[in-house]
């Protein structure tokens, strides 16, 4: 059975569409991958920027979490409920912000991840209670209540002023969350 030339011209266009409908939805979705999770190009790998005081986000938390008001300085701890896992991560931070001199008590926020028991939690408040004010949160508040925090960051340093205004919100381990508390509340 012979095909025509108009029938195999058909089939053609019939795949060069096709193509092109794949190639735009591939260009439509890395576009959108780009814009929603601020990709850092210049290090060639993908990473979530933090919010700055820029972005003009204001932080929403229950009252009982603030101890200054200079501002707060908070580490929301989203991970599994290990605390033995977390230590070495959480207190390197703990330390340096210690170190730092500042004139405000940082507060840790441990949201578990999964389900737990109290020995569990027990273990987070004899790993960090004598080292850093830490309150545990079975619901998630914070995260519900502030629609700008990214989801499953596992370890996020949020830095605000007297007025609530986030300065930094990001990975506590990034290089510019440390002097963003400096500044905030460093004695100079």
């Amino acid at each position: 059975m012979k095909m025509g030339s108009g029938k195999i011209a058909s089939f053609f266009k019939f795949i060069l569409r096709i193509g092109l409908c794949a190639v735009i939805g591939i260009v439509v979705f890395v576009f959108t991958t780009v814009l929603l999770y601020r990709k850092n190009l210049s290090k060639g790998s993908v990473s979530y920027a933090p919010i700055s005081e820029s972005d003009s986000c204001y932080l929403k938390y229950p009252k009982d979490l603030r101890n200054s008001q200079e501002g707060m300085l908070l580490l929301y701890v989203e991970t599994m409920p290990c605390a033995r896992c977390s230590e070495s991560v959480v207190m390197n931070v703990v330390n340096s912000i210690k170190e730092a001199g500042l004139t405000v008590e940082p507060i840790m926020l441990f949201h578990p991840a999964a389900i737990n028991d109290s020995t569990q939690i027990d273990d987070y408040f004899l790993k960090f209670d004598r080292h850093i004010k830490l309150v545990v949160s079975q619901e998630d508040s914070i995260m519900i209540k502030n629609p700008w925090m990214q989801e499953g960051f596992g370890f996020y340093g949020i830095v605000t002023d007297s007025t609530d205004m986030v300065r930094f919100a990001g990975s506590f381990l990034d290089p510019g969350f440390l002097p963003c508390c400096i500044k905030q509340f460093g004695n100079g």
